[in-house]
């Protein structure tokens, strides 16, 4: 459904790519299903793009806990050490 909504630049930019890739001989882009699938791929990645940049910085991780934790007990460093 989100392909649908994709603009020119985003059909050429499938275009390209497939070009590239797959090698493509002449100038028709008939092949329904690489097509679906390189724009699907497009959709997916511009959709999770701030989850990946999130990940990426470990906003996820609790860096005040997981130091607080580590220095709570000293025995635990011993061992580590």
């Amino acid at each position: 459904e989100e392909i649908e909504l994709l603009s020119k630049d985003d059909y050429q930019k499938a275009y390209k790519f497939l070009q590239k890739k797959e090698g493509f001989k002449d100038d028709s882009f008939d092949d329904y299903e690489k097509e679906i699938k390189v724009l699907g791929k497009m959709v997916v990645r511009r959709k999770l793009k701030p989850l990946r940049k999130w990940v990426q910085m470990l906003h996820f991780v609790d860096m005040k806990g997981v130091y607080k934790q580590l220095f709570a007990n000293s025995t635990k460093i011993e061992q580590l050490i």
